[in-house]
């Protein structure tokens, strides 16, 4: 069964935080639904908007509900940097139940103008929102080029967001980048945005995040954390290693369960990180 992702969070233990994992195959998406089926752990789904592009939100949506239903687990389907409103109504209409509003590149006010306008559209379906303050650097690749600008959140900035938007989850900067750069987590404005921020708080980018720095920023209040580089990265590692040792085979279900599997560890290693 898919809900939507605060729904999801009552159903962890209290204190953990739910892993949310990037998928763009149906084939990544089951290594990552059966590893938490085994853990008997929630977890979220999603795509970026390239991803959901590539696979038709549609489909994302139906891989889903079939995955939820074939291994009997509660998932969430998000939809991970949102920022086309056509794309966000695309995603709802095919079953989205959660939808992650990225305007953090605009000025604070606009920001907080297209946010209220997807909360006013999740809230029709019954969707979850996420919102941003602050800007999280990088991408999805090995290696960054240093062009984007790490923009830290404001606590006072990220107070007055959550009131005017009503979002339900807040997405925050405090040091991590998307990729695996080497980062330093800034826990003490983490803590100061807890103080002010009554919300369930996002961290993008942990990919390559230390596992006691994941448990620490657990333990001051992040109960969101996102994974895709290190997934992506295990795919492609599982997929050269087999097409190496098997350079004549053509198969695809021959070739793919080396990196399903590379996958599945690598989902199990956050899950009891931080959910268990």
């Amino acid at each position: 069964m898919l809900i939507n992702s605060l729904g999801l969070l009552s159903k962890i233990k209290k204190g953990k935080a739910l892993c949310a994992f990037n998928f763009s195959t149906i084939e990544v998406a089951e290594a990552i639904v059966k590893t938490a089926a085994n853990l008997s752990v929630p977890i979220i789904i999603q795509t970026s908007q390239g991803e959901a592009s590539f696979l038709n939100p549609e489909i994302a949506s139906s891989i889903a509900t079939f995955l939820s239903q074939k291994y009997n687990l509660l998932l969430s389907l998000n939809l991970d940097h949102g920022q086309d409103l056509k794309m966000i109504e695309q995603c709802l209409k095919a079953g989205y139940t959660s939808i992650h509003i990225d305007g953090s590149d605009l000025p604070f006010g606009e920001n907080v103008a297209i946010t209220k306008k997807v909360v006013n559209l999740c809230q029709k379906r019954g969707a979850s929102v996420e919102g941003e303050v602050g800007t999280v650097p990088g991408k999805s690749v090995l290696v960054q080029r240093k062009t984007e600008k790490l923009i830290m959140t404001d606590p006072k900035q990220a107070f007055q967001f959550a009131k005017e938007t009503k979002v339900d989850f807040l997405a925050v900067s405090i040091g991590e980048t998307h990729g695996l750069e080497e980062t330093k987590l800034q826990f003490e404005l983490l803590n100061k945005i807890v103080r002010l921020v009554k919300l369930p708080l996002v961290l993008h980018g942990g990919s390559g995040i230390p596992k006691k720095d994941l448990e620490k920023a657990i333990s001051f209040g992040i109960r969101k954390i996102n994974f895709n580089t290190e997934l992506r990265l295990a795919w492609t590692e599982g997929l050269k290693k087999t097409l190496k040792s098997c350079p004549k085979e053509i198969v695809p279900y021959k070739i793919l369960p080396a990196s399903q599997e590379a996958v599945s560890k690598v989902v199990e290693e956050k899950i009891k990180t931080c959910s268990l």
